[in-house]
């Protein structure tokens, strides 16, 4: 079989890279950010440990990417799911259950709300809404 056309060539052009594309970002304008945001996702990192099944190379606890920040996806908890993610766009922690129950915490009152209750479990003190 030979082929009659040319292969197509596809050019990526990219932008120059300068220091001058990034905001300045020092670490003293934002240390009680990092700090916050590193509890809160330790703190989902243990619920998900808690609750999913292991898999080889701890692949179970991982946080993903998304377009506004990070989530669990989902998280089986008895005979439902659920779903934890940090949008970081709007400033929030959301939980979200496979049956619509939706509850968002402000990121910066999230390491104070997610609490651990007497049978181990997190919860977050908010009303549904």
């Amino acid at each position: 079989m030979q082929w009659s056309a040319a292969p197509k060539v596809i050019t990526i052009q990219t932008m120059p890279s300068s220091p001058d594309r990034w905001p300045a970002l020092p670490l003293d304008d934002w240390q009680d950010t990092l700090a916050t945001l590193h509890m809160v996702t330790q703190i989902v990192g243990k619920i998900r440990l808690a609750l999913t099944p292991i898999v080889n190379h701890w692949w179970n606890v991982p946080l993903y990417v998304t377009a506004n920040g990070l989530t669990t996806s989902r998280i089986p908890y008895g005979g439902s799911s659920f779903e934890i993610w940090f949008d970081f766009l709007r400033h929030q922690l959301v939980l979200e259950t496979c049956d619509g129950v939706l509850k968002t915490l402000p990121l910066s009152r999230a390491g104070s709300q997610l609490l651990p209750r007497r049978d181990g479990h997190a919860f977050m003190r908010q009303e549904s809404k």
